[in-house]
């Protein structure tokens, strides 16, 4: 039993990182608002709750769940009640509401990344755990995002959770929030259908904890309430009424396969072989964790399977699938962050597993005092992921693309034409809106010499034109194209960030002068 000091000092302690992950995700939350929006998913969600909010409530588009989208649109009819908001403003609020969902997401995954490790660690670890998930580069970023990867991850924390307390005591409660949970997280994005492997795999746990036949474990009577739970949650996730045709359901589905495991991403296709199905960990988690970390997450996961108790076998029945799964299919190009956000929480968890074993080897054969290990041990988990943290936060604002827009004020005539790829993507100032006219090149075009005569700049972001260098074998004809425009001509304009480009923000922004005369890429 925790003492009724002890159990002060873990609150205190959690309240304080609790506040901490507060600060750190509400600082530049609302970047580049009210002018520019820098994701492309963003953009498309707002459009979405800004026509629910002018009473056109069906959709077409089910590329992406509903889930958060109605979630802004509760929450803004809400605020509504106080501040009453003219049509006009629809769409700003709407982007801010789906930040502020995502924000409220954030902040609830460090408590439940607490509770969650508090099934596998005590709880001075679990939440060291919590710290570290607090600071993670990609969990404070994805919370300022207008998009579903944050309520994901909060919804299959919580269901992880409830999983556990299946484990431990079985109830048709339990079952029913189970299924309702599944259902939800599946509304906010479809890859927390994996959830379904975890909860099988608890059944088969109660099953031989209870020592009954395993064939009992997924009998309609023993599942019941899992069944009723899940078909709540695809009613509130789902509203029939907003599906405007099955069919469009049903192509949304077969285009995102296709985009998975078939076509890829564009012109580029990362497959999961190109970097031995370590993509992410490569990508993703290295660059925002730093080798500690790294090390300690990894060695936690092995010492998981190496001897797993019952719990660990159900974390693992959720991470395994849905890991091989991400790692096999079509990558993303940019931003691909987001897609190993829902593993983080138990990365962490892993880590921490990792460093209570670490300080009871150190103080069993080398004789180091326990008790200034474990400051130590967290210290060097934290440092570098925090740093980053920060320093991205220091340099976020001015955007580069808000510098470019100044120099693009003060030193382009009016009404120019700009050449670049995919207008909508955010990943440049907004030229429509300063009254410049858009010449689009596509990545599946051939030749581009005439789009180019047709232009007075040329204009290249590093979130479009980068994913076809750091990739291999990417020689199309768009991918030539940035080459030659690299190598060949003399930017009048550049904007780099002051730290790096991450995820959405601080690209690098080239701009270039079409002369009649001079050679063309």
């Amino acid at each position: 039993m925790i003492g009724k000091s002890q159990a002060f000092y873990h609150l205190l302690v959690l309240s304080v990182i609790i506040v901490a992950g507060i600060y750190l995700r509400a600082s530049h939350m609302y970047f580049g608002l009210p002018e520019e929006r820098y994701h492309p998913d963003e953009h498309r969600a707002a459009k979405t709750v800004r026509d629910c909010l002018e009473g056109e409530y069906r959709t077409r588009y089910y590329h992406h769940p509903p889930l958060i989208k109605n979630c802004a649109f509760v929450w803004t009819k809400f605020l509504e009640v106080f501040t009453p908001l003219d049509s006009h403003r629809y769409y700003l609020q709407a982007i801010k509401s789906l930040r502020q969902i995502s924000f409220a997401c954030g902040v609830a995954a460090i408590w439940c990344v607490y509770l969650l490790g508090c099934h596998f660690l005590p709880a001075w670890y679990a939440i060291g755990a919590a710290a570290a998930y607090a600071v993670f580069p990609v969990t404070v970023f994805s919370s300022k995002y207008g998009l579903p990867d944050m309520l994901l991850s909060l919804l299959i924390l919580i269901a992880l959770i409830y999983q556990m307390k299946l484990y431990d005591a079985p109830s048709k409660k339990r079952y029913f929030i189970n299924g309702l949970l599944l259902a939800l997280a599946c509304s906010a994005k479809y890859n927390a259908v994996f959830l379904i492997v975890s909860f099988c795999a608890a059944q088969i746990m109660i099953m031989k904890k209870a020592g009954l036949p395993l064939k009992k474990a997924m009998q309609l009577n023993a599942v019941m309430p899992f069944i009723i739970g899940g078909i709540v949650g695809a009613s509130v996730g789902f509203p029939i009424f907003q599906i405007e045709s099955k069919s469009d359901c049903i192509k949304s589905f077969f285009y995102e396969f296709q985009h998975l495991f078939i076509r890829g991403h564009g012109s580029v296709k990362i497959s999961g072989g190109d970097y031995y199905y370590v993509f992410h960990w490569i990508r993703s988690i290295f660059p925002a964790a730093g080798v500690f970390l790294v090390s300690a997450m990894i060695l936690g996961i092995i010492l998981m399977f190496f001897k797993p108790t019952q719990k660990q076998k159900i974390l693992l029945s959720f991470v395994v699938p849905y890991y091989v799964v991400m790692e096999y299919v079509y990558k993303v190009a940019v931003h691909y962050e987001r897609y190993v956000l829902p593993l983080v929480g138990v990365y962490v968890i892993a880590a921490l597993f990792a460093c209570k074993a670490v300080r009871g080897w150190l103080g069993t054969y080398m004789r180091i005092s326990s008790t200034a290990l474990y400051p130590i041990l967290i210290t060097g988990l934290l440092f570098f992921p925090a740093y980053r943290t920060i320093r991205l936060l220091i340099s976020l604002e001015p955007d580069t693309r808000t510098q470019a827009k100044q120099w693009i004020k003060s030193a382009v005539p009016a009404g120019s034409r700009f050449l670049l790829q995919w207008p909508l993507s955010g990943y440049y100032p907004d030229l429509e809106k300063m009254g410049h006219k858009i010449v689009e090149i596509k990545s599946s075009a051939k030749d581009f010499s005439s789009k180019i005569m047709s232009a007075d700049y040329i204009i290249i972001s590093s979130l479009c034109y980068a994913r076809y260098f750091n990739e291999s074998e990417q020689n199309s004809p768009i991918a030539l194209f940035y080459e030659t425009v690299l190598e060949t001509l003399e930017p009048v304009y550049e904007a780099y960030p002051s730290y790096m480009t991450y995820m959405v923000h601080n690209p690098v922004i080239k701009i270039y002068k079409v002369m009649m005369e001079k050679e063309q890429p």
